[in-house]
């Protein structure tokens, strides 16, 4: 789309440009409230998230009344539950005050694990003598976030396995009560009982972290517990998948599974992936072995290279146009036989915004819980100077939560050299430009025509008519 293209309103921005379908975040509906919009134009601009998950946005449009003054190129992330229209609110509150607490917040309740993984990043943190994060703590948190956010969502994962937390479910109970979206991600095990109904009743998004594509590899890769294999976590899968469809909410939760790019899994990819599209998951997700393979003195011979290669593409033209969301890294095989995704340089490095996009909540010692401005746990761990704010259960979060720490942050983060935010932190850079050079800018989500010819909801097909 060309800068500064002129058009008869704003719905037609959000709706429809060149034959091109514009979704509108539901958190941002005041952007079109005042135009008038059909029955049928309403239902699509106030779609779920979730669908928007599905059928993932191609660029960010920024428009004052009906000029469009730019567009990014962009590609979402998609287990991600915001979009980036949800942090316009607190880059305007960043841009007029220096500071504003994160829309979203990664909470690792426990480092305490009941796996083995082989290529657990984090496993070097895990002390195993850590105290779980108080219940008080996380409602202050979240009940802050609350108040001072338009809207709020959190990434309950990290280094050890949530379930084990002993008040998870009162954690989820308490999110739901207050509108937060919650991505959960587990191992799967000890999803049962009132736990799998929390799941498929109240979450966003639930990723079950499945590394071995085989029984082999599974129990080779991840040392389950005793009695806990690949087809019991696959079972309990589908338990939430049948649960969250016999509540109608389909629309509203996302269940996917993660899995990892490694050498023991070459071979059983095809049917890894086929069977979790039979047992009805809405995305699968392979990841790179982070943040290399010589760090956990993996080898990747040539033949496995190839096996992988063939397999992911195979599987990535097979679910192109299938319900299924299916994802994988590009493997690039480095010298140093690594796996890795391509970095994306972002276009001002001067600053971060990672203190807006989002925290981490996590684990210390003597019944307190400490808040950090990074969520990437490796850069956490090397670099000391992230680690600025006091431990929460002594202070509130508006205490530990100020300008000062947050400028402390981003002048550590200017020496950052590695963030697997970046995609995201380019989106708000770009937008924070718009901002300062525009008066009463509007952001919408733009849509790849392809996608919207598919029809990105009920009653779309209708609106584009047979382009």
């Amino acid at each position: 789309m060309t800068s500064r293209m002129r058009v008869d309103s704003p719905a037609q921005i959000a709706l429809g440009w060149e034959k091109e379908v514009f979704r509108i975040s539901s958190g941002c509906l005041a952007s079109v409230s005042q135009c008038d919009l059909s029955a049928q134009e309403q239902e699509i601009a106030s779609s779920t998230r979730i669908e928007l998950y599905r059928r993932p946005f191609s660029s960010i449009i920024a428009a004052v009344g009906h000029e469009v003054r730019g567009e990014l190129r962009t590609h979402p992330n998609v287990f991600y539950p915001l979009t980036p229209l949800d942090f316009v609110s607190n880059l305007e509150t960043y841009l007029r005050h220096g500071v504003a607490v994160p829309v979203h917040i990664a909470v690792n309740p426990t480092d305490k694990c009941n796996f083995n993984c082989g290529i657990c990043f984090s496993k070097s943190e895990r002390l195993g003598t850590r105290d779980d994060v108080p219940v008080a703590v996380y409602r202050d948190v979240i009940g802050h976030l609350v108040r001072h956010n338009h809207t709020t969502a959190q990434c309950i994962s990290g280094g050890g396995e949530p379930t084990l937390h002993p008040h998870l479910c009162e954690m989820l109970e308490f999110a739901a009560d207050h509108g937060v979206y919650t991505f959960l991600t587990t191992n799967g095990c000890r999803v049962a009982g009132r736990l799998l109904d929390l799941i498929a009743g109240t979450l966003s998004i639930v990723c079950f972290s499945i590394q071995g594509t085989s029984e082999e590899s599974y129990s080779q890769m991840m040392q389950p517990p005793s009695g806990v294999t690949l087809d019991g976590v696959l079972a309990t899968v589908e338990a939430v998948v049948r649960e969250r469809d016999r509540r109608h909410r389909s629309r509203d939760l996302l269940i996917g599974v993660m899995s990892m790019a490694h050498p023991l899994n070459a071979g059983h990819y095809i049917e890894f992936v086929r069977r979790l599209d039979r047992v009805g998951v809405d995305y699968v997700h392979i990841n790179p072995i982070l943040p290399s393979l010589a760090q956990f003195g993996i080898s990747y011979p040539e033949d496995r290279i190839r096996l992988c290669q063939d397999e992911l593409d195979t599987l990535g033209d097979e679910y192109r146009s299938r319900k299924l969301f299916f994802r994988a890294p590009v493997p690039l095989f480095s010298q140093h036989r690594t796996i890795y995704i391509d970095p994306h340089i972002r276009s001002n490095p001067d600053h971060c915004l990672v203190s807006v996009l989002r925290s981490l909540l996590m684990p210390r010692v003597c019944g307190k819980a400490k808040l950090v401005a990074c969520g990437y746990q490796p850069t956490v761990t090397e670099n000391p100077g992230f680690w600025y704010s006091g431990d929460l259960g002594e202070k509130r979060f508006e205490e530990v939560w100020t300008y000062d720490s947050v400028q402390r942050v981003n002048q550590q983060a200017r020496s950052c050299r590695s963030c697997c935010f970046e995609r995201q932190l380019l989106s708000l850079d770009w937008m924070m430009s718009m901002l300062r050079e525009n008066t009463g800018v509007r952001f919408y989500l733009g849509f790849d025509p392809r996608l919207a010819r598919e029809g990105l909801k009920t009653g779309v097909r209708d609106l584009l008519g047979e382009c």
